[in-house]
C-alpha cells in the first residue's frame, strides 16, 4: 500500500491540491467549507492544511475508512475509488455493506475509544509533568545528577525547561 506520510511529504502543495480536488469531487462539495465539513474539521483547520501544503495522515485515513474509499486512489488516483467489500459480507446488506445496527455499534465503539484515548492522553500529560517535577526535585537534592541521565533524556528535559520558560516567562 502507498505510504500516506511519504505521499504528503514527497509532493507537497501540488499533492494537497490533487487530494483536495479528489475529496471535493467525492463529496460533491461546492466550497472549501463543504470540504472541511465533509472531513470533520473547521474551515480554519483546512486553511492551515492548505497553507502547509499537506493533510494530516490520520485525517485522510479516517476519511477513507468512513467513506469506504481506497487510500491508494485518494493519494495516487490509481485503482478503484471505493474499497471492495467481499461478496459474502455484501450480500443482503444495505449499499454501504453494513446494517444500521452494525454502523451504530461501530460508531459507539469508535466514540468510546476516542474518549478512552483522550483520557489516556490527558493522564500521560499529567504523568509527564509529575515525572518532570520529580526529576527536578531529585536533581535539586543532589540525589541524581543530570549527567546520570541518558543524553536523549537530558535533551528532552532541557527542551521542556526552555519551552516552559518561554511559555511562562515570569515563572522559573
Amino acid at each position: 500500500m502507498f505510504d500516506v506520510c511519504q505521499a504528503n511529504n514527497d509532493m507537497g502543495e501540488n499533492n494537497f491540491k490533487i487530494i483536495f480536488e479528489r475529496i471535493r469531487g467525492h463529496l460533491n462539495a461546492k466550497s472549501e467549507a463543504d470540504v472541511a465539513r465533509g472531513l470533520g474539521v473547521s474551515p480554519q483547520a483546512l486553511f492551515t492544511f492548505k497553507k502547509k501544503g499537506k493533510f494530516p495522515s490520520d485525517l485522510l485515513i479516517k476519511y477513507c475508512l468512513k467513506h469506504q474509499i481506497s487510500v491508494d486512489w485518494l493519494l495516487t488516483g490509481e485503482g478503484e475509488m471505493y474499497r471492495k467489500v467481499p461478496a459474502m459480507i455484501a450480500e443482503g446488506l444495505p449499499p454501504y455493506g453494513l446494517s444500521k445496527d452494525v454502523e451504530r455499534l461501530i460508531r459507539e465503539i469508535s466514540e468510546h475509544l476516542t474518549r478512552l484515548n483522550f483520557e489516556f492522553l490527558s493522564t500521560d500529560v499529567w504523568m509527564a509533568r509529575v515525572l518532570e517535577e520529580l526529576i527536578d526535585i531529585l536533581l535539586y537534592k543532589g540525589i541524581i545528577h543530570l549527567t546520570d541521565l541518558p543524553p536523549i533524556v537530558r535533551e528532552k528535559i532541557k527542551l521542556r525547561k526552555n519551552l516552559r520558560d518561554h511559555e511562562m516567562p515570569g515563572k522559573k
